[in-house]
């Protein structure tokens, strides 16, 4: 949870390298690995369900690539499982549209969130600013809130990404409004989601190409 984008990239690029898995590396002056997440994190945040796709040069089994960057990894950075992409598969980063998030909420304040989550999810709609490049606008929260429920002592939340991307941040702080404390929380992200024929699936299954 305290590496930037950038230093999980570079982590997984020299990985790669120390595995000695044949990559495949862009062209021009200064060539580099074809590789890109699926969606950046940002520092404070940890996750259990990241997802990269890289090029290589040399087929490898599913198998055999786990196993390799694994046994090179630095620890806390491992892959779960790998596939191949489909041949028409689009870019992983263009496919994801919602991810799942696991909010830790401390016992004392248990009681305050769960109204609070209530009266999110109840009305017809939350204004919160949004930081862009083009300046700070006020959007409605609700239509990228796709799920969220209390789970033990935690909220487990799916929210929208992509264009319509709903930082976790954002949505704890609505929370944290709405029930009247300003609480520190833990967030784990544990899925990411694509769309098809308006279900969501993971990320972790091959899209239905037609």
């Amino acid at each position: 949870c305290y590496m930037s984008h950038l230093d999980l990239l570079r982590c997984v690029q020299r990985t790669l390298r120390r595995a000695g898995i044949p990559l495949s590396y862009s062209q021009g002056f200064n060539p580099h690995p074809i590789l890109s997440f699926a969606q950046a994190m940002g520092v404070g945040l940890a996750t259990t369900g990241d997802y990269f796709e890289v090029g290589l040069s040399e087929d490898m089994t599913p198998q055999a690539f786990v196993q390799s960057f694994n046994d090179a990894a630095a620890p806390g950075v491992h892959v779960l499982q790998a596939r191949p992409a489909a041949e028409r598969e689009k870019t992983i980063m263009s496919q994801v549209e919602a991810a799942t998030y696991r909010f830790f909420i401390q016992e004392p304040l248990q009681a305050a969130f769960k109204p609070a989550l209530a009266d999110l999810m109840g009305a017809a709609e939350y204004i919160f600013e949004k930081k862009s490049k083009s300046g700070v606008k006020q959007e409605n929260m609700k239509p990228r809130i796709l799920q969220a429920e209390i789970q033990g002592d935690e909220i487990v939340a799916q929210l929208s990404c992509g264009n319509d991307n709903l930082q976790p941040k954002a949505f704890w702080q609505a929370l944290c409004d709405l029930s009247g404390t300003q609480a520190k929380t833990k967030i784990l992200r544990t899925e990411l989601w694509r769309r098809e024929k308006g279900v969501l699936a993971p990320l972790s299954q091959p899209p239905h190409l037609a």
